[in-house]
């Protein structure tokens, strides 16, 4: 799998948005889709500050397929999304970041609400059914967690990753996957009208 470039997609995503403040899943699908990206991180690496892209940059691969799965509506609706984990690798979701729902020490996070909406995104990549509620810095009221692959680097969390709880408030919600990609070889041109994007 490719190690791909999300300074490329907050940088060159074409919409409203100024860079470093925000995005979702319908506008990374019209991204990939329209042939903005993907990229390697090697070729656009993440520094976390608004900075110019080099010219020339080519996609690595073309979006075929991407899949959006329906919101958790508790702690125990998981299924689905495991399911997603297992068939098609990473799944985008969204959780509501705040420092003090953070555990640097088991690099576990927890927010029980309520706040306003979500304000991050990021990969749920496995879980697990038996972590324990007391890794978290506020105790949720059971076990279970899902393992995340974040944006900030390698140096945050475990290696870039974290677990959250299955009674976090906000994770679970604006679900996809993208699922088939094709060698941007294999494509010359990209026909489409996408009101979402460019």
């Amino acid at each position: 799998p490719l190690d791909l470039s999300e300074e490329h997609m907050n940088l060159a995503h074409a919409f409203d948005i100024p860079a470093c403040q925000g995005g979702n899943a319908p506008m990374a699908t019209a991204y990939l889709a329209r042939g903005g990206g993907p990229l390697r991180v090697l070729d656009a690496p993440y520094t976390g500050t608004v900075r110019k892209l080099p010219s020339g940059l080519v996609p690595k691969k073309y979006l075929k397929e991407a899949l959006n799965f329906p919101n958790r509506v508790n702690a125990t609706d998981n299924d689905t999304l495991k399911a997603a984990v297992v068939t098609y690798g990473a799944v985008y979701t969204t959780m509501r970041w705040s420092n003090d729902a953070w555990n640097a020490s088991t690099s576990s996070f927890f927010d029980p609400g309520p706040r306003s909406s979500a304000n991050h995104a990021v990969l749920l990549v496995g879980w697990d059914d038996n972590y324990s509620a007391t890794r978290f810095t506020k105790v949720p009221k059971g076990n279970g967690a899902f393992l995340v692959r974040n944006s900030w680097g390698p140096e945050f969390g475990d290696r870039g990753y974290f677990w959250i709880s299955y009674h976090d408030a906000y994770v679970g919600r604006d679900n996809a996957a993208f699922v088939a990609f094709a060698a941007a070889k294999d494509y010359d041109k990209v026909y489409q009208h996408d009101t979402y994007g460019q």
